[in-house]
């Protein structure tokens, strides 16, 4: 932790079966403590993950057998971020949910659980830009007080933001100030049947001033839980998601404007 890392450049990332369990899903920048600044920096080519925020419920290292509880630390600087060419997601993120004593219990929002002696206070990644990338350009999942802003995203194969729970704490996900596209270059065909927001299964996300570009009559603007598979009992219900002031730009009819 209270490391920076600014002003670099990693490309090719491969996994690697020889070594640890997390080097079979490689990532270009893999962060497993929120409190290092993270600025100005390009992952490119990655054959997983471009950035990779894992957050561990224990220390190692150094850090070893010191009570930290990492999920609950403030996350320091994320920003200026270029993210592109990633075989999976531009950046994946779980297990963030910052309060004021770190390791304070967390209940999901379901239960109005606001603890008046740990306020949570919000983790923000701001100024990325993301583009070319298989799966996603956000995968982020187990997250509390959490806002991206100002992301810039281009060309997902599959969605454009996939979040999987958004309730770890009142406040909930939000997107932000950020843009979806697709490109008008040759390769939009392969771009056809894509999600532009893949929603949660838990209440909690919110989406504010988003402009969605160039998606055809093939896409589908909101999906829930695409890939739950076998877990469709638990996302049973309804949810309740907010949008706020978004716009589709140079967009035909949606094939699918809502799918549940």
């Amino acid at each position: 932790m209270f490391n920076i890392i600014k002003h670099n450049l990693m490309m090719n990332s491969r996994a690697s079966e020889q070594m640890l369990a997390t080097d079979t899903s490689t990532a270009s920048y893999w962060i497993t403590n929120p409190s290092n600044t993270f600025e100005n920096n390009v992952a490119a080519g990655s054959e997983f993950y471009g950035i990779w925020y894992e957050i561990m419920h224990e220390t190692s290292g150094a850090s070893v057998g010191l009570n930290l509880c990492p999920p609950g630390l403030a996350l320091s600087a994320s920003r200026n971020i270029i993210s592109h060419s990633n075989m999976r997601f531009g950046i994946r993120t779980f297990d963030l949910f910052a309060t004021k004593n770190p390791c304070a219990s967390v209940k999901p929002n379901t239960d109005s659980s606001v603890n008046p002696d740990s306020p949570n206070i919000e983790s923000v990644f701001e100024n990325y830009l993301i583009y070319k990338s298989t799966e996603a350009h956000i995968y982020a999942e187990k997250q509390g007080y959490t806002t991206f802003k100002n992301f810039d995203m281009i060309d997902s194969q599959q969605a454009g933001i996939k979040f999987e729970d958004c309730n770890k704490t009142v406040q909930g996900c939000l997107l932000t100030q950020s843009m979806l596209a697709l490109s008008t270059g040759e390769n939009k065909e392969d771009l056809e049947d894509v999600t532009v927001f893949m929603l949660p299964r838990t209440d909690g996300f919110k989406a504010d001033t988003i402009d969605v570009h160039n998606y055809n009559a093939r896409a589908t603007l909101l999906h829930s839980c695409k890939s739950c598979g076998n877990i469709k009992t638990v996302i049973a219900g309804g949810r309740i998601y907010t949008f706020n002031k978004i716009a589709w730009i140079n967009c035909t009819n949606f094939a699918t404007f809502v799918f549940w």
